[in-house]
């Protein structure tokens, strides 16, 4: 009997090792990039979609968001 319950006891703390050494891995991965989205933008409408970023920009601030985004602009060739 007391080799039986020795044996579980042991069964019981590997699998709890097991557990948090696979908790510890999955807490420790970062978020990967979802999606990327390419947009060509007009030159005459460019004001606005400053304007429109700026705008998404402090609603989201406002909301407290933790995901965050990144918009980024040529300096040559066409603005996208």
């Amino acid at each position: 009997m007391r080799e039986f319950l020795r044996r579980i006891a042991c069964q019981c703390i590997i699998a709890m090792a097991v557990a948090s050494a696979l908790v510890t891995f999955a807490h420790a991965q970062g978020g990967n990039i979802q999606s990327i989205t390419i947009y060509t933008v007009k030159p005459d409408r460019i004001g606005d979609f400053m304007a429109e970023i700026k705008a998404y920009n402090a609603l989201l601030a406002k909301g407290g968001s933790t995901h965050y985004g990144s918009v980024w602009l040529s300096l040559t060739g066409p603005r996208t």
